[in-house]
């Protein structure tokens, strides 16, 4: 899965995994009572964040040369990872003329794992 990403380096993101380990992605299953709970973050050897600096495209930020950055997350489910899951990604992106970071999240649809 890929988003559009900021430098890593922006920022550590502890709300994005657990408030003792920094997080740039997590895996989220729906529970039976409507809620999302965290099961694996990059921390963990079921994922994989990697991050990469693109050619000039249409979201000129992060490079003084115009690219863009993408995070591409990988899940590997375990055999018994059933049910409903999403994958969710944290950064802070800063355009040029920003002095300090910015945070964002985004998260994939909702998919099935059976």
């Amino acid at each position: 899965m890929e988003f559009f990403s900021g430098n890593p380096r922006n920022g550590l993101k502890p709300s994005g995994g657990t408030s003792h380990i920094p997080s740039y992605m997590n895996v989220q299953r729906l529970g039976k009572d409507g809620e999302w709970t965290t099961v694996y973050t990059d921390a963990n050897w079921q994922t994989k964040f990697e991050w990469h600096v693109g050619a000039r495209g249409p979201f000129e930020i992060e490079t003084r040369k115009g690219g863009h950055a993408r995070a591409t997350l990988r899940w590997f489910p375990d055999e018994s990872d059933r049910g409903t899951f999403r994958i969710c990604h944290y950064g802070d992106y800063r355009l040029l003329d920003m002095t300090y970071p910015k945070p964002y999240q985004g998260c994939s649809r909702d998919f099935k794992v059976v």
